[in-house]
């Protein structure tokens, strides 16, 4: 650097911080001696697992930390200077920005957003009047982006998609002209074509605003692609630092070669060589179809009590023993054909044919639930909060079969051990568990019946890539063993490489492309499928000799 080079816009030295427990009053380190500089114009990735102490980290930069966290040793000084508490309520106005990960925790939903944003800019400056407040957010709106600004303005949080509301917080984000902007998993929500459209935003904006910006994240090849620096975080410690192509291309530790190694788009053929995924629809043919679904359509009626159709005569084939996935952005009609699958939607028109038998679309079940279950997305919104993990696995042993008491027992500790749950886990309620546990439950709770078929509606997006490698690991084994057949739901293209045989491409309701997932990703013919591909984080090209 130069002699008149700008300080570092943080520079964190030895910090360690601890939480106390409000009811035992015990002190639990979340970090331990963590150092770490973002330089002044650049983007530095905080990379680690749920539970690294990432956020926490955020939180003491922003002095934002809850009351039962005590700072224990080290600094944190922001343009070169060690801030007060005074001052950084101050920074926290015009200094530092903080994008959070989710919008609809972050948002009023009862307050139109553009008044939000306005409110916001007026607690800022007293000075400001309504109208000039108003004038001032619309051009925020404009500033990230949105779309007839001005109009969506008056919406409410609700009226909007996933990247639209993350683009409000952007704007929130930088409604005070910060310096440094801070991104807590902003896109980790999102589809992989609207993460890729907000990170180049944020890529925009740092640009444009001379901002330096803390990416915080579980994702290495979203941060290998969008960082210049890299800090690894693991329980509070960091394990790697420095220059992000000289992290990835040569990581010290061996948790980031772990983190590394759990990235599907680093791996395509992971589940290959054990056999969970193999290219069964070569062997089989187009003579032994489980699934079959023809002509599917299927229309909802909105607001204004018209139809609006989110399927349009949708075709697939699904083979007995393989891994069929579906993927395409928010909308397309995945989830509706998940539901469809599972007897929980009706259709209007089309056919759906399981083990070759017709089902109607009237609410009739295409496969009762021993031969066909489905897993949700979200695990808390399907597990009864007030029931134990043995009750959970228990209940569809109950409902379906004459097994006795002692027999479902025997059932359920033996399907913990095949998911890896401890058997000290059997007596806690969902809150109870970690995101990787409650999934792990909802995956027993599914297969407990022995079916044959599981719809995997996004089992995994909501986790760490971690543990949903272990996820993952844990469905393709199962698969192996029972000789399993998945439909599996997806946005995350390098995933859907990794674990499906044959692939389904939607766009608004239509199929526009479907074959071999290994020829439709790699040589992609329609523009649909190209732009979901180059939508995949990638990384530098060192990277890969790493995990060989």
């Amino acid at each position: 650097m130069s002699g008149t080079a700008r300080p570092p816009a943080i520079d964190v030295r030895g910090l360690s911080l601890s939480y106390r427990d409000r009811r035992t009053h015990e002190r639990r380190r979340v970090l331990d001696g963590v150092d770490l500089t973002l330089e002044a114009g650049t983007t530095h990735a905080l990379v680690g697992q749920s539970g690294s102490g990432k956020s926490t980290l955020a939180l003491a930069v922003t002095g934002l930390l809850p009351g039962n966290a005590a700072v224990e040793a080290g600094t944190i000084a922001l343009q070169g200077k060690v801030p007060s508490r005074r001052e950084l309520v101050v920074a926290r106005r015009h200094v530092l920005g903080f994008v959070p990960q989710d919008p609809l925790s972050s948002l009023d939903p009862l307050q139109r957003v553009g008044r939000q944003l306005a409110s916001l800019l007026r607690s800022r400056d007293r000075s400001l009047s309504r109208a000039a407040a108003k004038q001032r957010a619309v051009e925020l709106l404009d500033q990230v982006e949105i779309e007839r600004s001005a109009e969506k303005y008056d919406s409410y949080p609700h009226q909007l998609s996933g990247g639209q509301l993350q683009r409000v917080l952007i704007a929130m984000a930088i409604s005070g002209d910060p310096d440094v902007l801070i991104a807590d998993e902003p896109t980790s929500a999102l589809d992989v074509t609207v993460q890729k459209v907000i990170l180049d935003l944020l890529l925009r904006l740092r640009s444009s605003l001379g901002l330096a910006m803390l990416l915080i994240t579980h994702d290495l090849a979203l941060a290998g692609e969008r960082s210049d620096a890299i800090t690894v975080l693991e329980h509070g410690v960091v394990r790697d630092s420095g220059p992000t192509t000289d992290v990835l291309a040569a990581p010290s530790a061996a948790y980031t070669r772990r983190l590394l190694a759990d990235v599907p788009a680093l791996a395509p053929d992971r589940f290959r060589e054990t056999g969970a995924s193999s290219p069964v629809c070569e062997r089989a043919g187009d003579d032994d179809p489980i699934l079959t679904v023809r002509g599917l359509t299927k229309s909802y009626h909105d607001a204004a009590g018209g139809p609006n159709r989110v399927l349009r005569g949708v075709d697939l084939t699904v083979r007995r023993g393989s891994t069929h996935a579906i993927v395409g952005e928010s909308g397309s009609g995945k989830t509706t054909i998940a539901r469809i699958l599972a007897s929980l939607t009706p259709y209007d028109t089309g056919e759906v044919r399981f083990d070759g038998a017709p089902a109607a679309g009237g609410g009739i079940p295409i496969a009762g639930p021993r031969r066909l279950q489905l897993i949700s997305q979200n695990p808390l919104a399907v597990l009864d909060p007030r029931m134990t993990v043995r009750q959970l696995l228990e209940e569809p042993l109950l409902i379906h079969t004459e097994l006795t008491r002692r027999e479902r027992r025997a059932e359920v500790t033996a399907l913990l051990d095949r998911l890896d749950l401890p058997a000290e886990l059997s007596g806690r309620r969902p809150k109870e568990l970690s995101g990787g546990q409650r999934q792990r439950v909802a995956v027993g709770r599914a297969i407990v019946l022995a079916p044959e078929v599981l719809v995997l509606d996004e089992p995994t997006s909501a986790l760490d890539v971690s543990v949903q490698a272990n996820i993952v690991e844990l469905l393709m084994d199962l698969k192996a063993r029972h000789g399993l057949t998945y439909v599996f739901i997806s946005h995350d293209l390098g995933l859907v490489r990794q674990v499906s045989d044959t692939v389904t491409v939607l766009s608004r309701g239509q199929v526009v492309e479907s074959g071999l997932t290994h020829e439709v990703l790699a040589r992609p013919t329609h523009h649909y499928t190209r732009t979901l591909v180059d939508s995949i984080p990638g990384l530098p090209h060192t990277t890969r000799k790493v995990l060989r």
